[in-house]
């Protein structure tokens, strides 16, 4: 596979939470080097080293040297359900998840075939035209799937839908705008939603709770990201980045000039 080690790619992504000091960028890539479009939303490197790059107008697989494009056929329905790629997730057995304007798609890095058809009908009805903003596969195996209106909850294994009313006050979060889903090493999932501030499930007692940030009314939560057993970092749209301690509950600004650091 070939090396990335020398390639440095900074991208700005709304999904995720990057520190930058003093890296140089060794190549841009645009366009113009066979990049689909140049507007990025999501990017991630599979096991085998690929980086994938999701992308306004198509998926884009590139490999070191070159680009490999996937946009959507109408005319053929194993073919990527929309070019605005929002979100990307791979999981266990070697399949690429993709999250698109229009529904989600599946992608078999064996094959190379995307295989969503197979969805059930009810999943597939329910993402038609929606776009698929934030993907996450919990302890469990579920795939945590958020959208602008709302969160579904999907189980591969049985190719089920799973009606949110079985865990307790989730369905509340039904009809938010999902921004971002994240599994904490305690298994809690955290959600950031655009317009209702951020959320926390607890996967054993099957309960949700709004969080509260003392003295700031944050409606907008981008990103999330564990730096620490205790601690977690959240990109937020009133106040840039917060720092949240698990084990005494308490959040802490986090000043970009105070820590001589950029945050994207």
């Amino acid at each position: 596979m070939k090396n990335f080690n020398k390639i440095v790619i900074f991208i700005l992504l709304t999904s995720q939470i990057y520190y930058a000091q003093g890296f140089a960028v060794e190549k841009n890539f645009t366009v113009n080097d066979g990049l689909s479009q140049n507007f990025i939303f999501s990017i991630i490197q599979d096991r085998k080293g690929y980086l994938w790059i999701g992308t306004q107008d198509g998926l884009n697989r590139f490999d070191g040297f070159e680009f490999t494009v996937y946009k959507n056929d109408p005319r053929n329905k194993y073919s990527l359900t929309g070019n605005f790629v929002k979100s990307l997730l791979e999981d266990d057995e070697d399949n690429l998840w993709i999250g698109t304007g229009n529904g989600l798609s599946k992608l078999d890095l064996k094959t190379g075939q995307f295989t969503q058809p197979y969805f059930p009908k009810q999943l597939i009805d329910t993402l038609n035209n929606q776009h698929v903003t934030s993907l996450l596969f919990d302890n469990e195996k579920r795939l945590w799937i958020g959208t602008r209106n709302g969160l579904l909850l999907f189980d591969p294994g049985k190719n089920l839908l799973i009606n949110l009313a079985k865990y307790s006050n989730l369905i509340e979060l039904a009809d938010k705008y999902i921004f971002t889903i994240f599994q904490d090493r305690d298994f809690n999932i955290w959600i950031g939603t655009y317009g209702d501030g951020l959320f926390r499930f607890d996967l054993k007692e099957k309960k949700l709770q709004k969080v509260m940030i003392p003295k700031i009314n944050v409606t907008a939560v981008f990103s999330i990201a564990q730096i620490s057993a205790s601690e977690l970092l959240f990109g937020t749209y009133e106040i840039g980045l917060i720092r949240y301690n698990l084990k005494s509950n308490s959040f802490e600004w986090l000043d970009p000039q105070k820590y001589n650091c950029s945050v994207f």
